[in-house]
């Protein structure tokens, strides 16, 4: 067994100059999924406080425009910790352009376009394992006191 620590390394809120109040939340949670006798899947979440390996973690990033002004241009960018690897489609959000790194967050690029370096130049397509940090950019205007949820799933390796 794994303990997973909660606190992501890296959070950046980049927004116009008048949304220095926007304010954002982390909660780490896992997935509990269950079947019942009659087939059915029940998905429940609950605080990461352990974490087993295989098991599904959800990074999730609650944020506020707590200005008085509407935002605009508003960038929110979180890493993917090493010890789980991201799941793939579980971070488009709606209202938000998705990008992803693989190189530590130095370039973002759309999911099929982010290629790492196989061996001595030789690029080839970004596995969900290279997935290093996921920035969202809102295509919206976020108004004054307007919150959003952002979230990605990752399995703990």
């Amino acid at each position: 067994m794994k303990a997973l620590s909660t606190a992501l390394a890296l959070i950046i809120l980049a927004t116009a100059p008048s949304a220095l109040a926007l304010s954002a939340t982390q909660t780490v949670l896992k997935e509990i999924r269950t079947t019942t006798p009659s087939g059915d899947v029940t998905t429940r979440y609950v605080a990461a406080e352990l974490v087993i390996p295989g098991e599904t973690i959800v990074y999730r990033l609650d944020y506020v425009n707590d200005s008085a002004e509407s935002v605009t241009d508003m960038v929110l960018t979180m890493p993917v910790p090493a010890e789980v690897t991201f799941q793939d489609g579980s971070a488009e959000q709606a209202g938000m352009e998705t990008s992803f790194s693989s190189d530590g967050g130095q370039t973002f690029f759309a999911r099929p376009a982010l290629m790492v370096d196989a061996d001595e130049g030789v690029m080839v397509p970004a596995s969900a394992e290279d997935i290093t940090h996921i920035r969202w950019v809102s295509n919206i205007t976020v108004a004054s006191n307007e919150d959003g949820i952002l979230q990605f799933k990752a399995v703990l390796k």
